[in-house]
């Protein structure tokens, strides 16, 4: 089968997409996977952060996030990483095969471009994605713009960057493959910064990261100066200070 290339790409501005791939973020992820989703919600608008939508097996979410914990708690406790993480860490730093890229758009901005990749296998149950259309590098049509006729069903280009004509007729499987789009390759770019980010507790925030002081819980504090996860186990430990103190006074007395 040639090779077939989609026709499309999701744009992130680089400031939103350095923060939406921060040690913040990371954080959120570790401790509430379903929050830290949301939290990455509000920096993209595609619709590919459902956790069962992202396919790939290696860059499952829960996988890549249980990933994430070893190293920060490597980092937290031992402020290196010892070499089961240190081989997690290698292995999650490989540069995707379809990598974003910084551009600039319309208005001079930097933008972050992510590719979309593409599977034939119509997406099941609630989480239908929105059809693509590969077409092959042979046809040279650079850039194009395609659309659905509503009647028909049938696709047609509407234009295209490279002065060329189209075949005469167009064959599926040949120059086109029609598609959906497959979230994998933007995931795998987010997954390959996610990591990278990692790399700025051992250059710019040494002691920064720790595991929350509630010794029941297992979550992470990213902070200078916080002790706590959150107000809730602040507030139990605080009670149960006080609570001792309470209980040794009355003792003295």
């Amino acid at each position: 089968m040639p090779l077939f290339v989609p026709n499309e790409h999701a744009e992130i501005d680089q400031e939103s997409y350095l923060e939406a791939t921060d040690m913040k973020t990371i954080v959120k992820l570790v401790n509430d996977i379903e929050g830290g989703f949301d939290w990455l919600h509000d920096y993209f608008d595609v619709d590919f952060l459902e956790l069962d939508v992202i396919q790939d097996t290696d860059n499952n979410p829960h996988r890549v996030v249980d990933d994430l914990r070893l190293v920060l708690a490597d980092y937290s406790e031992h402020g290196f990483l010892k070499p089961e993480a240190d081989q997690v860490f290698t292995r999650r730093m490989i540069r995707p095969e379809y990598q974003a890229s910084v551009e600039y758009d319309e208005s001079n901005t930097q933008v972050v471009r992510l590719p979309y990749g593409c599977t034939h296998d119509e997406p099941e149950g609630d989480h239908k994605l929105q059809p693509l259309l590969c077409v092959s590098p042979d046809l040279g049509l650079g850039e194009f713009e395609w659309d659905i006729d509503e009647d028909t069903g049938e696709f047609f280009f509407e234009s295209w960057e490279n002065d060329v004509e189209l075949p005469d007729p167009l064959i599926e499987g040949e120059h086109y493959v029609q598609c959906w789009h497959d979230l994998t390759h933007i995931w795998a770019n987010l997954v390959y910064e996610l990591f990278s980010s990692t790399l700025e507790l051992k250059r710019f925030h040494q002691g920064k990261l720790k595991s929350c002081s509630n010794p029941d819980c297992s979550k992470f504090v990213f902070s200078k100066k916080g002790r706590f996860c959150g107000s809730r186990c602040r507030n139990k430990i605080n009670v149960a200070r006080f609570r001792a103190e309470q209980k040794k006074a009355i003792a003295v007395e």
